[in-house]
């Protein structure tokens, strides 16, 4: 089986949802399951050199106080998860395309879950800037990802294209909101969903039956709380 996140590096959800992923996984005994990561970037329009978070906030929430109590409770749902969101720390809202360049590169290395974990870390707990390709370089060869295929993939501009027809693709997939998880290319649900309804999709996929389709308002990041069960187009 294979299980695909559509996801962005600066998504608080995909992180939830990535912790409740790997939970649902770590309940099952199969080994033949297979996690690829594919790009679907929120905010193309920001610069490769970032704008200020407290600008992004603003532009999407409409008040830096309606965006703090959304925060407020993504901070709450990600403790629950042992992720300790640190939004404050955050002065610089990132273009995230240069981390999925990373991501393809450790993804060929097998390490993609691991290192996606170290990615969404620096940015959400220590709010390093997750655009800057010297802090992008300094996490992937800390964490063991040669360098040389380091700084090839942030330079390469067959990378680059990669991940922009990837994200281009994820973009026509009828997905209304990240994180999105498809399941043998055959069913997907939208949204941080708990770890026990991830493992029932698992369950579905494995059965290759799904209950009536449910649907959900179409938004880029996806609140838990609405989701899809249906067959990606």
């Amino acid at each position: 089986m294979i299980v695909e996140i559509i996801f962005d590096t600066v998504c608080p959800w995909c992180y939830i949802g990535s912790r409740r992923l790997l939970k649902a996984l770590s309940n099952r005994t199969a080994t033949d399951i297979r996690v690829r990561w594919r790009p679907f970037i929120l905010n193309p329009e920001i610069a490769r050199t970032g704008m200020p978070r407290s600008a992004y906030l603003e532009r999407k929430f409409g008040s830096l106080a309606r965006a703090n109590r959304i925060l407020a409770g993504q901070v709450e749902a990600g403790a629950r998860e042992g992720i300790h969101f640190n939004f404050s720390s955050i002065e610089t809202a990132p273009n995230s395309t240069a981390s999925h360049q990373l991501m393809m590169l450790a993804g060929s290395h097998g390490v993609a879950s691991d290192f996606l974990e170290v990615i969404f870390s620096a940015y959400f707990e220590k709010g390093l800037d997750i655009g800057n390709n010297d802090i992008l370089y300094e996490l992937a060869t800390q964490f063991g990802l040669a360098s040389d295929d380091v700084l090839h993939s942030l330079q390469d501009e067959t990378s680059l294209a990669t991940v922009m027809a990837e994200n281009a693709a994820t973009h026509r997939m009828n997905i209304t909101g990240v994180p999105c998880f498809i399941f043998n290319h055959d069913y997907a649900i939208a949204g941080a969903q708990e770890s026990e309804i991830l493992a029932r999709m698992l369950d579905i996929a494995s059965e290759g039956s799904v209950a009536e389709p449910m649907t959900m308002p179409a938004q880029k990041e996806a609140d838990p709380n609405h989701f899809l069960v249906s067959r990606p187009s």
